[in-house]
């Protein structure tokens, strides 16, 4: 895909401002989603995730990755909020020293409902990798939104990332934009 000028907007980066299209991945009945969409030309991405069914009752999470392997160190750092949407009780979505983002559980009869927004910052940079979500789950015993940020606490550069279930398989979309800041 190339990419647009923006030199005609004035702009000092010479890319043409908002979202740029990278990848749209249709997965079916896999463990695991990798997508190495990440360079230098982008500073951040946004990445829209989205399931339409699951075998078991996973957990979801999300690790960087540079080639084909994965950051698995406890390396990611975060924190946030998820709240069952017919109460009042607000729970806690965290990881520290984690070896993985932590997507939130699901229940396999409420798959098609879950769906996840993430802006990834710097991941090509030597600097920490930061991170920011928010979804929608359906689980077992209700509905929750939720939404955490948090950063990859190290110094490495990242060409990817990988979605993970925790059990069983997953079925869906994952679509990856560029974007400068």
């Amino acid at each position: 895909m190339s990419v647009k000028s923006a030199t005609a907007f004035g702009l000092s980066s010479g890319l043409e401002p908002g979202l740029v299209l990278l990848n749209t991945t249709n997965f079916n009945a896999v463990a695991n989603q990798a997508v190495n969409s990440f360079s230098a030309t982008y500073d951040a991405y946004k990445i829209v995730f989205t399931l339409t069914a699951t075998s078991g009752d996973p957990t979801m999470t999300l690790r960087v990755r540079n080639g084909a392997t994965d950051l698995s160190g406890a390396d990611y750092y975060y924190g946030g909020f998820e709240n069952r949407v017919d109460s009042a009780t607000v729970g806690t979505n965290r990881g520290n020293a984690a070896t993985a983002f932590g997507l939130s559980n699901l229940s396999s009869a409420q798959a098609a409902r879950y769906f996840v927004i993430l802006d990834i910052v710097n991941p090509t940079a030597t600097t920490a990798t930061k991170i920011s979500y928010q979804g929608f789950v359906g689980s077992a015993s209700g509905f929750y939104t939720f939404v955490s940020t948090g950063i990859v606490a190290n110094s490495l550069s990242y060409d990817g990332y990988n979605i993970l279930a925790s059990t069983g398989t997953m079925t869906g979309k994952v679509v990856t934009y560029g974007y400068n800041l």
